[in-house]
């Protein structure tokens, strides 16, 4: 595949999950000067209790926000305010991993413990949690071939980890199979695209950009132009 066709398919691959979701319409910007962007973490940071503030995403909606941070000291927080966020306290704060079942679970918590919040920002702040919760899971393509009964295909197994972190484990066979290697997992908290690059051997695959499909397919393709598409399902050493 040349670099000019990698180029092209991949944002059209990847820019699939922007359509339709829970979260059209809420804002992604707090319209915030370099000055406000400072008072903001000032405010912030005594309320969770750190000293260095990174701001990684945020939904806004009718008077309420939702501020997605990362205080380098414990795990990343949506932290949910009404009002002026430069002054006033979060109303309720949420951290840690959710599965893609526990959409209803958390739109229940959002609405008992921030009463008055916009319907449609409870359900996107619902979605976008939960989509993160799509990816851990076996995917697999590895199968025997009935004449060779050489191994084909590719398996990538996704954990999470301490501090609520993904990592892969993949195999790759061209009639024998490559060890495993283990990679670290950057998932874009927006769209739930996620994005890994292999060590050792691996590396000359270049990153590796991908997502889970409503089918729960893993698609998507490394910077060299191998693309993969591996339905969820048992491991193949299963």
């Amino acid at each position: 595949m040349s670099k000019w066709l990698i180029l092209v398919w991949l944002p059209l691959l990847l820019s699939r999950a922007f359509a339709g979701t829970p979260c059209d319409g809420v804002e992604r910007d707090l319209g915030l000067t370099a000055e406000q962007n400072v008072a903001l973490k000032a405010n912030i940071g005594p309320q969770v209790n750190a000293t260095k503030i990174d701001i990684i995403n945020v939904f806004k909606m009718k008077g309420w926000s939702v501020i997605y941070i990362d205080t380098h000291n414990s795990d990343e927080t949506y932290l949910f305010f009404t009002g002026d966020i430069l002054t006033s306290h979060y109303v309720m704060e949420w951290s840690g991993a959710a599965t893609i079942f526990e959409g209803a679970e958390l739109t229940t918590q959002f609405k008992q413990n921030a009463p008055g919040i916009p319907e449609r920002l409870v359900q996107c702040m619902a979605w976008h949690i939960a989509e993160q919760g799509k990816l851990p899971g076996v995917y697999s393509s590895l199968k025997v071939h009935p004449e060779t009964f050489d191994i084909l295909g590719d398996e990538m197994m996704f954990t999470l980890a301490e501090g609520g972190k993904y990592w892969v484990v993949y195999q790759h066979a061209e009639g024998s199979v490559t060890k495993p290697v283990v990679s670290p997992v950057k998932i874009d908290s927006a769209t739930g695209h996620f994005t890994f690059h292999l060590p050792g051997e691996m590396a000359s695959l270049g990153e590796f950009h991908g997502r889970i499909t409503e089918d729960d397919d893993l698609i998507g393709i490394f910077d060299n132009g191998y693309s993969v598409k591996l339905p969820r399902k048992a491991s193949f050493w299963q």
